[in-house]
């Protein structure tokens, strides 16, 4: 064969080499192409015929797996990473979705260590830090979860996401300054999240900042006109800084949004009886009651009402109710104890003060003590 004849035999081979190659990278594209359109099935079939003409393509093996995740069939997806991973073995990504596979079967342990074969791969690759921080955060572990949270606000200072779930992790931990501190942070970056002023006003709840609390509900509200924990939080602010009509109108638009949620009735019924208006508060507390049953805190306000109004069986029955929610509620026992005087019930109401002794050292106990100096002994 001579060296020309040898040349042509060589372009050919090269073009015909690279006609196939970019028809591989056709196909894979538009394996690309189904797969963001949802449609894992045709994605799937493509990339079987992709891998079939090229072996070493490890983006093909990697979609596949995606594909597979989406499909929610997270053994197979792993299968398909390892086999781009075989090819690539430092490429973050694919270590990373191996681990929120895993993290998706529950394979708890499996994944953290993933989570961290992707950061020492890439140290600042903030996605997985912030995973970790959200395995740990679930189950209670919040100075691991602010860890690695901090380790995603290093690794990405613009992250809002990473300030606000370590605003979250503080929150959590009781460390309210620090929680302040990171949700101001999100707020810097993006000044319309609502999610960030909600957070924001129950960090300084917690702290006992009234003022800024309800300055930091009111923006949410701004932002989200129908927000209804927003609306109930600074209605139970407004009470408390005596601006009692602004509460209930508060309270009305909250119940408005959702009357199905027994907290806005509770709320607005808290409102009313400290208004000393007894037979709406009554309707609040019974709606209250029947949309939360198993809440303590509704029977109990049913109770305090009915006793407003003379009621004194019927509050005898709703603290009946209220303590056996909640056996340590020392007010509960104190209150039962003077309905049941006001009935001629002496016996009970004794047993019912002698109970608030057990369980309160406080207020209430001295409460207690005077009317077991006064009727018992």
């Amino acid at each position: 064969m001579n060296a020309s004849r040898l040349f042509v035999l060589l372009a050919l081979t090269l073009i015909t080499h690279a006609v196939q190659s970019q028809g591989v990278v056709r196909l894979y594209n538009e394996a690309h192409e189904d797969y963001m359109a949802d449609r894992f099935i045709q994605a799937k079939e493509k990339l079987r015929l992709v891998i079939k003409q090229e072996k070493i393509y490890p983006d093909a093996y990697f979609l596949f797996g995606q594909c597979e995740f989406q499909q929610k069939a997270f053994q197979k997806a792993i299968h398909w990473y390892d086999k781009a991973l075989k090819q690539t073995p430092t490429n973050v990504e694919f270590v990373f979705h191996k681990a929120l596979a895993y993290e998706d079967m529950g394979k708890v342990s499996k994944a953290v260590k993933y989570y961290l074969q992707s950061t020492e791969i890439d140290p600042n690759y903030s996605m997985a830090w912030k995973r970790l921080g959200g395995i740990y955060f679930p189950v209670g572990n919040y100075e691991k979860s602010i860890d690695y949270f901090t380790r995603a606000v290093e690794a990405n200072p613009l992250d809002k996401e990473a300030f606000m779930l370590r605003g979250n992790s503080q929150l959590a931990l009781g460390n309210m300054p620090e929680a302040v501190s990171d949700y101001t942070l999100v707020l810097q970056h993006d000044p319309e999240d609502a999610d960030a002023y909600f957070n924001l006003g129950s960090a300084e709840i917690q702290q006992g900042h009234a003022y800024e609390a309800m300055k930091a509900f009111s923006m949410v509200i701004d932002r989200r006109p129908d927000d209804r924990d927003a609306l109930l939080n600074r209605g139970l602010i407004l009470l408390a800084l005596g601006l009692r009509d602004d509460a209930l109108k508060d309270m009305d638009h909250a119940i408005a949004i959702d009357s199905t949620f027994g907290s806005s009735w509770w709320n607005k019924g808290f409102l009313l009886y400290e208004l000393e208006r007894y037979p709406e508060a009554m309707t609040c507390s019974q709606k209250a009651t029947e949309l939360a049953p198993k809440s303590a805190a509704n029977w109990f306000l049913l109770a305090r009402v009915e006793f407003k109004q003379r009621h004194y069986r019927e509050a005898i029955v709703a603290y009946d109710r209220c303590l056996a929610l909640d056996r340590e509620n020392a007010e509960a026992y104190l209150n039962r104890g003077e309905a049941k005087r006001v009935l001629g019930d002496g016996k009970g109401a004794c047993k019912d003060w002698h109970q608030v002794l057990k369980l309160d050292d406080g207020p209430i106990a001295e409460k207690a003590e005077n009317w077991i100096a006064i009727n018992c002994e």
